[in-house]
C-alpha cells in the first residue's frame, strides 16, 4: 500500500511542473522571412515572412512592427480592382486560433510589411531584425535574411 501512495504523491507533485512548462511555450510562433537588398536611391524594401503560426483557441492580432533599422514598418495588403493593383495599408491581421497566415509574395491577401528609412547597411547575406507585437501582449522579435535581387524580379512599388 505505500508504494501506490508514494507514486501518487510524485504525480501530484510533479504535475504542477508540467502545466507550467507548458505555459511556457510560445503561443505565436514566426518562420522563414526574407527581403531583398535596397536598390541605389530607395529607402524603402518589402519585407514578407512565410508564416506567423498562433498555436492558442483565440484570434490574436499582429498589431506593431519596428525594427532599430528602419524609421518605420506598415502592414500592407494587395488586392485586384478593376483590374489594378492596389495597396492598402493594414492597421492589423488576425491570425485565426489554431491556424497561420503568410505575409508571402503568394499569400491570397498579398499580406506584406513595408520597411521605411531603412538602414544602407542592409546588406546581402546579413539578417535584418524586426520586432512583432501581437494583442495578447506577446512581443517577439526574428531575423529576416536578405537577398540580393535576381534579374527577373520586378520591382514591388
Amino acid at each position: 500500500m505505500t508504494l501506490p501512495l508514494i507514486i501518487s504523491t510524485i504525480f501530484t507533485l510533479n504535475f504542477p511542473f508540467v502545466i507550467a512548462n507548458d505555459a511556457a511555450e510560445k503561443i505565436i510562433s514566426i518562420s522563414g522571412g526574407h527581403t531583398n537588398v535596397i536598390r541605389p536611391g530607395q529607402s524603402m524594401i518589402a519585407v514578407y515572412v512565410d508564416a506567423i503560426k498562433n498555436s492558442t483557441n483565440k484570434d490574436v492580432d499582429l498589431i506593431a512592427i519596428s525594427s532599430p533599422s528602419a524609421k518605420n514598418i506598415e502592414i500592407h495588403s494587395m488586392q485586384i480592382v478593376n483590374n489594378v493593383m492596389k495597396m492598402k495599408k493594414e492597421e492589423k491581421i488576425t491570425i485565426p486560433a489554431k491556424s497561420k497566415v503568410s505575409l508571402g509574395k503568394k499569400s491570397p491577401n498579398g499580406y506584406h510589411l513595408m520597411v521605411f528609412g531603412v538602414s544602407p547597411q542592409i546588406t546581402e547575406k546579413s539578417m535584418f531584425t524586426i520586432n512583432l507585437s501581437f494583442s495578447n501582449g506577446e512581443k517577439l522579435q526574428t531575423e529576416i535574411s536578405v537577398k540580393k535581387h535576381t534579374e527577373n524580379q520586378r520591382k514591388h512599388h
